[in-house]
């Protein structure tokens, strides 16, 4: 799965197909912007985190394909942008899956097994993710071994491993 984001939300990955852009508060929804990276999916018209709760915000960029789920082992990765640390910023979703967040300055890795969440963080000897910076983030999981690991790295340093889990279980 790879969207370039130039212009529309083709996926140019091997499962083909085309993500969606949903709005979920009027006037909060993401749009196409060139960013310091090049073409980019900007969500800054969010007054909060929110999602389709019983009171709106924001939106979200989708893409559903039944052949995502129940991958033994999956590597995640996206630049983001982040401008605001004040609440949770759900950076990568697959319901019952796995789900991305970031909030305080800290990344989260969550994995649906056996209907309850596990909670996976950065090591808290890791630095915060900067505001206003261009940052990669990489998650690697592999749920057969149960081992996965978080990398970050920005447009001046590269991508270096912050966190090693062990006990991730299968999803």
């Amino acid at each position: 799965l790879e969207l370039r984001c130039n212009g529309d939300a083709r996926n140019t990955g091997a499962l083909g197909g085309e993500a969606r852009l949903e709005e979920y508060a009027s006037d909060e929804g993401p749009a196409y912007t060139l960013g310091a990276l090049g073409a980019a999916i900007d969500f800054a018209a969010a007054s909060r985190s929110g999602g389709r709760t019983t009171d709106p915000a924001g939106g979200a960029a989708l893409f559903t394909d039944p052949r995502l789920a129940g991958l033994s082992q999956v590597t995640l990765s996206l630049w983001f942008l982040p401008v605001d640390d004040d609440g949770p910023a759900r950076l990568l979703y697959l319901p019952g899956e796995w789900d991305v967040i970031f909030s305080g300055g800290r990344v989260n890795f969550t994995v649906e097994s056996g209907g309850e969440d596990h909670h996976f963080a950065m090591d808290r000897a890791a630095p915060n993710v900067e505001l206003d910076e261009c940052t990669l983030l990489a998650i690697t999981a592999d749920f057969a071994t149960g081992t996965g690991a978080m990398y970050l790295g920005t447009r001046s340093e590269p991508p270096a491993c912050v966190t090693t889990w062990e006990g991730l279980p299968p999803t």
